[in-house]
């Protein structure tokens, strides 16, 4: 998954974390693009933050015939003024790709993509993409807009169905969603 937190008022490279900096016109930028956590900085005296998040993709089925279906698009969800508190830290959390589907009867599943994704079904499926969010804090997650942490989210791709042989999994894989 990747993240792009933007903000009319300067950002210095420091406030993005270990993510990139980029000054454009009248916005600077932080870019994320990687998965796992990593943070953002609110500069002082900033109310909002326009953010663009992008979910994981899914993991590649496997068939037996050696073609590999391709796993679901992450979602993509562009939040234009997401309300913050300056001098705050957000917390960016990159959804990682579902892992391919392999042709290992019984074997391994397709991995689970990091923040969120599944692991991949029997026969060859591959395994869901994580999401990607910006969250006010590390508590739980409660899907309860009150008390959830989470401010945007988008959502990670499906893993592709497949068949090792073993069995049919057919099926076409979904894309995120949008939240």
């Amino acid at each position: 998954g990747s993240w792009t937190v933007g903000s009319s008022a300067p950002i210095r490279v420091s406030q993005c974390g270990s993510g990139g900096f980029a000054a454009s016109g009248s916005t600077d930028t932080c870019t994320y693009t990687t998965s796992g956590q990593d943070t953002f900085a609110v500069p002082a005296g900033v109310s909002s933050v326009s953010v663009t998040a992008v979910g994981a993709p899914g993991g590649d089925g496997y068939e037996i015939d050696g073609t590999h279906p391709l796993g679901g698009l992450g979602a993509q969800v562009t939040a234009p003024d997401v309300s913050v508190t300056g001098g705050t830290v957000l917390y960016v959390d990159g959804g990682g790709p579902g892992g391919a589907g392999t042709d290992n009867p019984g074997g391994p599943l397709g991995a689970a993509g990091v923040n969120g994704g599944g692991a991949g079904g029997n026969n060859g499926g591959g395994g869901g993409g994580g999401e990607s969010d910006l969250r006010t804090g590390l508590g739980p997650l409660t899907g309860d807009p009150s008390t959830d942490p989470r401010l945007v989210v988008a959502g990670g791709g499906g893993g592709a169905a497949g068949d090792d042989g073993s069995g049919d999994g057919s099926g076409p894989a979904s894309s995120g969603g949008s939240a």
